[in-house]
């Protein structure tokens, strides 16, 4: 008689079998088990069963054909609530859990809790201990209490509290500080305002301007002076008159149009600057451009060497591309003596347009007899 047994040694099917054997199980046997060529008892006497989440559930003879979760390794008699974990009966009591009320504010400390009994307000561990005001949110602790706290009376500062429980929070407050520049600081619709005069101008008994104030009380300034500003004007001699001021002195049109002409030359030789320094575009192969760079000295300096060598090649009856330029691109191109010298006469050409150019608006500039005819000049 031929007995099939699957691979952990159980009676089987032919078709699921492991191995074989013509041995027959003794009748004794609950749950023969075909184990280093022999029947033994397959049923586990008083096992250790623990349940879907690990904890222990009682001791029972086990049939290892239909349950798994099971050991024969005894419980330490010191666990108050077993739970199977990494091949070894650990302790399944929780040592510290944080309690927190329903806004996550940290309330106290449990020990020995089953975690089968936690609930949200139950936190794992115990909140970092630099915090004054524990609070869970998000799934991590974060410092509850405010950093500072502003008492207000009627908007402005009656005292300053830091590390401040916000469900203690009684009265008009706020909790961050006015600018530090400000005089007298009062919190109105949510924000800090300067209720001192942040800016005015002195003057004196003819209204003759005397100096900036800036931040002051008007209530303890002893002079006269007006919150009325200059702006961007360019008075001589400004007085405060009926309301606005005026130049006793005011600058003339000739001055105005010099002024005038000195920005607009100034202006040019900036743009005449860039102009030169914006590089000239150059085919260095059929259907390949790049540009020459000529941002300073040393650029024209390296592009005057360049042409004056490839002169000398020349002469020299040497008409190879046998001369190395780097462009803008970081390309490398290799030039004839010829190509060489056409991209100094190009660099040169483009100096002397640039610099045409501008000696012709600086004529216009000089010649201009009206703002509106400076004003006009550009590039």
């Amino acid at each position: 008689m031929t007995i099939y047994f699957n691979a952990q040694g159980f009676i089987c099917d032919a078709e699921i079998a492991e191995g074989f054997t013509e041995l027959v199980p003794q009748d004794t046997l609950q749950i023969p088990k075909f184990v280093s060529g022999g029947w033994v008892e397959g049923l586990v006497r008083r096992a250790f069963v623990y349940d879907e989440d690990n904890f222990y559930s009682g001791v029972q003879d086990v049939d290892p054909r239909t349950i798994n979760n099971y050991t024969t390794e005894p419980i330490p008699g010191n666990l108050m609530l077993p739970r199977w974990e990494s091949g070894r009966w650990v302790e399944g009591l929780l040592s510290l859990v944080s309690v927190v009320d329903d806004d996550g504010y940290f309330v106290e400390t449990l020990t020995g809790l089953d975690p089968r009994n936690m609930t949200a307000n139950h936190i794992y561990g115990l909140p970092p201990s630099g915090f004054v005001v524990p609070r869970f949110v998000d799934e991590s602790w974060v410092e509850g209490a405010l950093p500072v706290v502003v008492y207000l009376n009627d908007g402005f500062i009656s005292h300053v509290q830091h590390s401040v429980d916000p469900r203690q929070l009684i009265g008009e407050y706020c909790t961050n500080f006015p600018p530090v520049n400000f005089i007298a600081p009062r919190f109105v619709n949510n924000e800090w305002i300067e209720t001192a005069i942040e800016h005015a101008l002195a003057i004196d008994a003819d209204g003759y301007f005397l100096h900036d104030i800036y931040n002051f009380d008007a209530r303890k300034y002893n002079g006269l002076f007006t919150t009325v500003l200059l702006g961007a004007t360019t008075f001589r001699r400004p007085r405060f008159v009926n309301g606005e001021w005026i130049d006793d002195n005011p600058v003339t049109e000739a001055e105005l149009l010099g002024d005038a002409k000195n920005r607009k030359l100034a202006e040019i030789s900036v743009v005449q600057k860039q102009a030169l320094a914006s590089g000239v575009a150059f085919e260095f192969m059929p259907d390949t451009e790049d540009v020459v760079q000529t941002r300073d000295d040393r650029d024209l300096i390296n592009i005057s060497g360049v042409a004056t060598n490839a002169m000398i090649l020349k002469q020299a009856g040497i008409d190879g591309a046998v001369i190395e330029f780097r462009a803008e691109s970081n390309t490398s191109y290799m030039l004839t003596p010829e190509q060489a010298i056409a991209l100094g006469v190009a660099v040169a050409e483009h100096s002397k347009v640039v610099y045409a150019k501008a000696w012709q608006l600086k004529d216009q500039i000089a010649n201009a007899g009206t703002l509106e005819e400076v004003e006009a000049v550009g590039w």
